[in-house]
């Protein structure tokens, strides 16, 4: 057996990377675009007024 393979590996894989990164653009969105809706709505209703 191949003892190199059987090591445990020590810091972060290129999927791993990956995978936050995809995590965090998400969380980004997410947060930004329930920003642009109740900015959106404000406006709205700031317009409807005058």
């Amino acid at each position: 057996m191949n003892n190199n393979r059987l090591k445990r590996q020590s810091g972060l894989t290129t999927v791993e990377y990956v995978i936050g990164a995809a995590s965090l653009v998400l969380a980004v969105g997410f947060v930004f675009s329930g920003m642009a809706i109740a900015l959106l709505s404000k406006f709205q209703s700031i317009i409807s007024s005058v």
